[in-house]
């Protein structure tokens, strides 16, 4: 009888380690399974649920998964190539597998430069682990979205384009009113051509979009807008490298082309090396037809190029309101007007604690950092030091009269006695910030700089964090540093007992 027990207790933990597994590896009780064709061990069997009788068609085991109650649909590391777009409208995850594991590298989807990739209509449906390419439409031709997450993909190489030339969202479009998530993953080298839209790497036109840790580069744009990402509606951005996008002719936005509702948050986020042409915006352009609110947060713009205005962020309309700038650094970006920011079509823009530097304007008489209209833009605790320009105004010029601009707690260089519009502010500064060592991309303040302790200290401070990730104010002396970076005070704790 113990004997019995004992067999039956092993039997019991067995059942639940291979349960566990199974959640583990995301391999569910009800799983379709998809080899490469000829690697086959056995004739393909619907519903597919073992290697045996494994799909050799990813197109065939989704749809079985659409309709009955299938978990996961496991994919073994091989090439498919697409006859046909693949649906997902039931709540499952496909995900890639070798070995057990994750291979996004070596699971390729090949839309063969005939057909789009995959449509997502399930919030709770799931892609992961795959490489989506060669896809071909005219939008969201890797991956269209009404709703569901992409998650640890690569998404490259996809092409959106049409004689009607309303391309959009070569490699992925999230649709109006779908909660998507793009999480850890490599939109790259996708290409809108012939377009009036636009959105090369990502086209968001949900109000629920998220992305977090992804990489978007070398994507593409011919006409219109935004070669990385065009978002029209509020959407949450984390933590991502937007990078080396480029966009040619129309309104601009190298890197991000916000537009109509495109509000939301921006944070820690690298966005680099993007060039505009057409209107401008090298990094980002901001185009609002209605009141929005963006805030970049912790984020860095830098070595983006414009031929028009803006290297780093060009506002492009009189209605964009509610910019702001926080805890960001803005360095290296190029215009012919408004290198680092370009805000002459400002409405309460703001740059809070904000470093921006060695900044260029090609053209004669325009800031090489900073750009102001007359409709209302705020600078404090912001350094605004080592731009240049062809004419006399290398770090701010507010044009006409400046009625509306505020630059308080700033630490500025003057250009022969006076910026443009601004005789004075409070409590500006104007020696050298000196940076720990710029020549090496180190713009922290070093142990002798007049910024520390020198900004005024805000509400939002509260909990925030510098580019660092260090506490916004220090517990120590209590007033907040100018610039991007906050001193963290190093010394030694002696104990007495």
């Amino acid at each position: 009888m113990k004997n019995i027990k004992k067999i039956f207790a092993v039997k019991i933990g067995i059942g639940l380690a291979l349960l566990l597994m199974g959640l583990n590896t995301g391999l569910a009780q009800t799983t379709n399974y998809v080899v490469e064709p000829g690697k086959e061990t056995g004739a393909p069997v619907s519903p597919y649920t073992s290697w045996d009788t494994a799909a050799t068609s990813i197109y065939n085991a989704v749809a079985v998964a659409n309709t009955g109650n299938v978990n996961v649909v496991v994919i073994s590391n091989g090439y498919y190539v697409l006859t046909n777009r693949i649906e997902v409208t039931n709540a499952f995850r496909i995900r890639s597998w070798n070995n057990g594991g994750i291979d996004r590298e070596n699971t390729i989807v090949d839309g063969n430069k005939s057909v789009p990739c995959f449509l997502v209509s399930n919030s709770a449906a799931v892609i992961e682990g795959l490489t989506i390419t060669n896809g071909f439409g005219s939008g969201g031709v890797g991956v269209y979205m009404n709703a569901g997450t992409i998650t640890n993909c690569i998404i490259s190489g996809n092409l959106a384009s049409n004689a009607a030339q309303n391309a959009y969202g070569a490699g992925i479009y999230t649709a109006a009113g779908g909660n998507c998530v793009i999480a850890n993953s490599t939109i790259c080298a996708n290409r809108v051509t012939n377009s009036t839209y636009g959105g090369g790497g990502i086209y968001i036109n949900s109000s629920s979009t998220k992305v977090n840790n992804c990489i978007i580069s070398n994507n593409y744009t011919h006409n219109r807008s935004g070669a990385g990402m065009y978002i029209s509606y509020p959407t949450v951005i984390s933590n991502c490298d937007i990078v080396d996008n480029t966009i040619v002719a129309g309104w601009g936005g190298g890197g991000i082309y916000l537009e109509s509702y495109g509000g939301g948050e921006i944070t820690g986020c690298l966005i680099s090396r993007n060039k505009a042409g057409g209107l401008g915006g090298g990094g980002i352009n901001h185009y609002a037809s209605s009141s929005t609110n963006v805030l970049f947060e912790r984020c860095v713009i830098s070595f983006n190029s414009s031929t028009h205005f803006g290297g780093g962020l060009k506002q492009q309309s009189a209605t964009c309101s509610n910019l702001v700038l926080r805890s960001c650094l803005i360095i290296s970006n190029s215009a012919t007007r408004g290198g680092g920011l370009d805000l002459i079509s400002s409405i309460n823009t703001r740059a809070e604690n904000c470093t921006i530097a060695y900044n260029t304007a090609t053209t004669a008489d325009e800031a090489g950092g900073v750009t102001i209209g007359t409709n209302g833009v705020t600078l404090f605790n912001t350094i605004v030091y080592y731009n240049s320009a062809s004419g006399g105004y290398p770090d701010i010029r507010i044009r006409d009269s400046g009625a509306n601009t505020s630059v308080n707690y700033c630490c500025v260089r003057y250009s022969d006695g006076v910026w443009d519009g601004v005789t004075n502010g409070i409590n500006n500064i104007t020696n050298t910030p000196l940076f720990v060592n710029a020549d090496i991309g180190n713009y922290r303040l070093s142990m002798n700089s007049p910024c520390m302790n020198a900004g005024i200290n805000q509400s939002w401070m509260t909990g925030a964090a510098d580019l660092d990730g260090h506490r916004r104010v220090n517990k120590f002396i209590g007033i907040v540093d100018m610039g991007c970076y906050e001193d963290v005070p190093t010394g030694t704790i002696i104990t007495i007992p």
